[in-house]
């Protein structure tokens, strides 16, 4: 399959799509309206609500708004990579879900010790909706939500490295087979 035919088929099947599907299949967040789908060997997540994809696409764009001098990015319009995507998204979300749960800005951390406790906490987003659900009743309204904390929390997210092989291993195996 093409990439174009996977477009369309996707565009078919998926229907109303995810707009945290990468945070999703990376495995930093659930929801419970996503629903993973396989497609041509791929997964893909598509959104049961369409009134949550509405509040979770409006959430997400004033959030890569508010990050966008922060991560480099000159151009409003100007779609950022994926490293960059996965920052906005999850970062964004562990961001909003920290100030919920200390309700207190988020204080500038050492590096080392963000990352542990974030390691910690990585698993701790089960479901996307009902954080925004809790964050909408707790400051009222999307835009009154604390963007220069989670902007800070975003600055902080650091998207997990891939694996480095070692070359002699990937050598070897090549040679066994």
């Amino acid at each position: 399959m093409n990439e174009d035919e996977y477009k369309d088929v996707y565009q078919r099947v998926i229907g109303t799509k995810c707009v945290y599907e990468k945070t999703i299949l990376l495995q930093f967040a659930q929801c419970d309206h996503a629903e993973k789908r396989l497609l041509a060997e791929r997964e893909a997540v598509n959104c049961s609500s369409e009134a949550c994809q509405f509040r979770c696409q409006k959430f997400l764009d004033v959030t890569r708004q508010n990050a966008r001098f922060a991560l480099g990015q000159t151009q409003a319009d100007e779609q950022l990579p994926h490293s960059k995507e996965v920052k906005v998204q999850a970062g964004g979300l562990f961001g909003l879900q920290q100030l919920l749960e200390n309700s207190d800005p988020i204080n500038i951390e050492p590096l080392d010790d963000y990352n542990q406790r974030f390691n910690e906490q990585q698993k701790a987003i089960v479901n996307i909706n009902g954080c925004l659900e809790k964050a909408e009743q707790h400051y009222l309204n999307l835009d009154k939500f604390p963007y220069a904390d989670i902007v800070k929390a975003i600055l902080r997210f650091e998207v997990r490295k891939k694996r480095q092989r070692n070359k002699r291993d990937s050598t070897s195996r090549l040679r066994s087979s």
